[in-house]
């Protein structure tokens, strides 16, 4: 694809999920998922150069609590192999940050199309 050949080109894929809730099933203030989506936007972008935030919903089975279905904010961000390389520890990091300060039992990264339950 001659038209392409001369435009950079981001081959890696980072999405951090971004649940609504605390404390596996306990809604959170919509000014709470708020900043917790821009903090995560932010840091992606600075570690990647820019992220896109995409709202969903979705659903899993807590081991405490059953079925668990809220509203998400998928976070995307696409990289190079270098950047990937420098900042995956810190997105793991950010993950482990994510699943104490909420309370999950696990946040969902996905790394250029495999989930990881962190």
């Amino acid at each position: 694809m001659e038209a392409l050949s001369n435009l950079t080109s981001l081959p890696h894929s980072v999405s951090v999920v971004v649940p609504s809730t605390i404390d596996v099933d306990s809604m959170m203030e919509a000014s709470e998922v708020e900043a917790t989506v821009n903090s995560v936007v932010r840091d992606m972008s600075l570690l990647f150069g820019g992220a896109t935030a995409t709202k969903g919903r979705g659903g899993w089975v807590s081991s405490d609590a059953g079925l668990v279905t809220e509203d998400v904010t998928i976070v995307e961000s696409n990289t190079n192999e270098s950047a990937l390389n420098a900042h995956i520890k810190t997105v793991v990091t950010m993950c482990l940050r994510l699943k104490k300060d909420m309370g999950q039992e696990s946040i969902a990264l996905k790394v250029d199309g495999r989930l990881y339950l962190v």
